[in-house]
């Protein structure tokens, strides 16, 4: 589950289920094509209620407008 956080409109925020294509590879849906800065996070779950008991969770943040790679790294809770 990918967690796209709006920095600055909340309902912009997007949820996108993932869903695996190949052994290293996941797919999702995009509501609306996203611009400048998000806010990523990763859970190892599929649904946004069961994030807290999510065995791990990546995070970090992208800029659509500079790059298309983003990296992402544990969060510590």
């Amino acid at each position: 589950l990918l967690n796209m956080g709006h920095p600055v409109k909340a309902s912009f925020d997007q949820i996108i289920v993932l869903h695996k294509k190949t052994a290293n590879q996941y797919q999702g849906e995009l509501k609306s094509r996203p611009e400048y800065n998000w806010y990523l996070t990763l859970y190892a779950t599929d649904t946004l209620a069961n994030r807290n008991d999510a065995e791990w969770t990546l995070s970090g943040q992208i800029h659509f407008s500079a790059t298309r790679d983003a990296w992402l790294k544990p969060r510590v809770q």
